[in-house]
């Protein structure tokens, strides 16, 4: 995070998901209890995310077991779409979900 804020991006909220503040968690389809940091702060029209797992099995651990430290995914706005919609509109494209938590 260092870097980042010495080029000007920053301040980051930073967040704590785990079992008291995520409900419903899954990973694989099965309910699985995972805690992750969440970073994020806003440049403009672009916000970075900066994510630190902390315990439990989760997207982030698998990534980071792979390849290390990394750019892990970009998002883009949706447009409002709701959010049913746009995980029904990933599956009908054969894009399952694979982490959840309310």
């Amino acid at each position: 995070m260092n870097g980042l804020l010495s080029l000007g991006i920053g301040p980051f909220q930073i967040h704590t998901f785990n079992s008291e503040t995520v409900t419903n968690q899954t990973f694989r389809r099965k309910p699985t209890a995972f805690e992750l940091k969440v970073c994020f702060a806003t440049q403009g029209s672009i916000v970075f995310e900066i994510t630190q797992p902390v315990s439990g099995h989760s997207i982030m651990t698998e990534f980071f077991r792979r390849h290390d430290e990394g750019i892990h995914h970009i998002a883009f706005d949706c447009n409002r779409i709701a959010p049913a919609e746009r995980k029904a509109e990933f599956e009908r494209r054969g894009f399952g979900l694979v982490q959840s938590g309310i």
